[in-house]
């Protein structure tokens, strides 16, 4: 269940305002009075916030800020700091609150809010997405993360444990504790989220709306999300066969009813936190002409998803892995 966001600010958390809260009852929630909330937040007496407000709040003790972590990166992305500036980003990098990334013609892999047991949240970033650190903190008992998507997709990995994992965006917010979601900005201005394996919250237009899994929602600028709509299933991959070597790239899979195309992806870790291949194709066979893939990787899988007319994209099929050819032929 969605609870409260902690964010990072020196000595000020986050909380994500829920449908029916008032300012006592944020108060009471964060452990101090509603006259500290009302002046950190310029909220007038008897005024209360709106549904999908983010509010500053005092932090609690024991949760600081804690950067994101680049855990993937491929092809170039553009990088600048809490104050514009552009910086030089590489594997390991990290992000402090406030940095900016865009993937140009690549993908990348943020890891937040990393818990002293160990637990964290990925966020995986396909080509032409520029995404901002908001927050990230965490302490013993509890995780949370938020970040702005000004263009572009961006998928949170399943969680481990439950850790919230908040994105906002011009049009509305998504937030969800159990991962399994995928926010993408659209061409109009629009936010579509696609609720692929957990619950998702979301706000827009005053309007708080639950997205239960494997069903997808709209939110366009000052509207309340759209009603649910529910997400197509996967093609299942039909070749390469599991395991085989990829002398050839040559990928199929069954067709999926309804289905205007389908999305297929390539990584070299099996749970897809290390993309590097995301193409969309409108048949059920893809033979790209030119393929990029690193070379010393330790494996490779694929996977591929459906989406139908109106964009939703559905849950991936189970991956299957691959071995590059030997050396000898």
């Amino acid at each position: 269940m969605i609870a409260w966001l902690v964010a990072s600010r020196a000595e000020a958390g986050e909380h994500l305002v829920l449908q029916g809260q008032t300012v006592e009852d944020i108060a009471a929630i964060h452990g101090t009075t509603p006259e500290i909330v009302r002046a950190m937040n310029a909220i007038a007496g008897g005024a209360e916030p709106g549904i999908g407000a983010i509010l500053v709040v005092p932090d609690p003790p024991g949760a600081g800020p804690i950067p994101a972590i680049v855990a993937n990166l491929v092809g170039s992305v553009r990088t600048t700091d809490p104050r514009g500036y552009p910086v030089k980003v590489e594997l390991g990098s990290t992000l402090p609150a406030g940095t900016t990334l865009c993937t140009a013609d690549g993908y990348a892999t943020l890891r937040v809010a990393v818990a002293p047991d160990g637990t964290h949240d990925d966020l995986y970033l396909t080509r032409g997405t520029c995404i901002r650190v908001r927050a990230a903190t965490a302490t013993s008992g509890s995780r949370s993360a938020r970040v702005t998507l000004e263009q572009g997709s961006v998928s949170v990995r399943d969680a481990e444990s439950p850790g919230l994992v908040v994105v906002d965006t011009a049009s509305g917010v998504a937030a969800g504790d159990g991962g399994g979601f995928r926010v993408h900005v659209e061409g109009s201005g629009s936010t579509r989220t696609e609720a692929l394996h957990a619950p998702v919250q979301l706000f827009g237009g005053g309007v708080q709306q639950a997205v239960e899994p494997g069903f997808g929602s709209r939110v366009r600028l000052g509207e309340a999300p759209s009603a649910p709509t529910p997400l197509l299933g996967p093609g299942t991959p039909s070749a390469p066969s599991e395991g085989a070597s990829l002398r050839a790239a040559s990928f199929a899979w069954t067709e999926v009813p309804r289905a205007l195309g389908y999305r297929v992806e390539l990584s070299t870790a099996a749970d897809f936190s290390e993309l590097v291949w995301s193409e969309d194709v409108s048949g059920t066979a893809w033979l790209p002409e030119l393929l990029f893939l690193p070379t010393r990787a330790p494996g490779l899988w694929w996977r591929v998803a459906s989406f139908d007319r109106t964009g939703f994209l559905g849950p991936p099929s189970d991956a299957r892995s691959l071995t590059y050819p030997s050396s000898g032929g």
